[in-house]
């Protein structure tokens, strides 16, 4: 039997921190938490097998998570990576990056992790 996928949310509200965990989890993830784009790296680097990365735009320490797509997608690049904000697309996401906006659905979450998955 193999390991659930282990999905990293970057997020500094807590309570869409603790949605979006709830729903990767109920999808069957194991899933871990930061708050900054500095936490998430040190998570990227320390943890093994860490296969999404769920990121805010706008991040509590005032990193970004589009910046973060890029920093992951560079040093990880077969992560998948999908951007969430209530604020209009970044502009400088890597290719093939899905973005959804706050509010979001399950279904929503889902599809583009489907889509990073056909990548």
């Amino acid at each position: 039997m193999s390991a659930a996928p282990t999905a990293l949310v970057v997020e500094d509200e807590p309570l869409i921190a603790m949605l979006a965990c709830d729903m990767l989890h109920d999808m069957g993830h194991i899933v871990l938490e930061a708050r900054t784009c500095k936490e998430a790296m040190a998570l990227m680097e320390t943890v093994d097998g860490i296969s999404l990365v769920f990121t805010d735009v706008d991040l509590a320490d005032g990193s970004s998570g589009a910046g973060l797509a890029v920093l992951v997608r560079h040093q990880f690049p077969t992560v998948r990576i999908v951007v969430t904000s209530g604020r209009v697309k970044p502009l400088m996401l890597p290719d093939s990056v899905p973005f959804i906006s706050k509010p979001y659905t399950r279904a929503c979450l889902t599809k583009a992790m489907d889509i990073q998955i056909a990548c």
